[in-house]
């Protein structure tokens, strides 16, 4: 069983929507910034759940663009708490990608409370905590989902810089970025399928 977290419903409308007719997937909208989504409505009892936080986030890397696909192996918090992702989930979501050739970016995810929008605030960003990409949901759902024996993992598309052009580029890329989003999800599914 595969547990997809997403921000909103938008950023993967083609996968939520109509939900996996097999059973073998369901979606969680956790909502942005998912202070208040409560651990039990996450975890499911038995073996054989994967849990993975999709979406978008901003790059602070100066040479991701919008599209950029990424696996972040570990997620820091504002306080500096670092949370690592399965090792394992994120070898067979790589294997996966591979064979589908899709190309996806390694590193560090950072998690946020308010959107980062300004060039200076990223670099600030991106040296202080070693980070490749900013969100502001993944720290909070890993944190509620640390003491759980399933793996967990976090994918993410780039949809802007995290710069003053954030907010335009992010609408102007959500509908491709939302398709595209949707796909890599059904690969990953797909990719589990093979293994269960």
């Amino acid at each position: 069983m595969l547990t997809v977290m997403l921000a909103s419903p938008h950023e993967a409308p083609g996968y939520a929507s109509p939900g996996d007719p097999s059973g073998q997937s369901r979606v969680l909208v956790t909502g942005i910034k998912n202070r208040s989504f409560p651990a039990t409505d996450i975890l499911l009892e038995g073996d054989g759940h994967h849990y993975l936080n999709a979406g978008f986030a901003g790059s602070l890397h100066p040479d991701w663009k919008a599209g950029t696909v990424f696996l972040a192996e570990t997620v820091v918090g504002e306080t500096g708490d670092v949370l690592e992702t399965s090792p394992v989930f994120n070898r067979l979501i790589l294997r996966t990608f591979h064979s589908q050739r899709v190309s996806c970016r390694i590193g560090r995810l950072l998690t946020v409370s308010v959107p980062v929008e300004d060039a200076l605030l990223r670099e600030e960003l991106r040296h202080r905590f070693q980070a490749d990409a900013v969100d502001m949901e993944a720290h909070g759902l890993l944190t509620q989902l640390k003491n759980s024996i399933h793996p967990v993992s976090v994918v993410k598309i780039i949809s802007d810089q995290a710069d003053e052009q954030a907010e335009g580029d992010y609408r102007e890329n959500t509908e491709r970025l939302s398709r595209r989003l949707g796909m890599l999800l059904t690969f990953i599914r797909k990719g589990l399928d093979t293994v269960s």
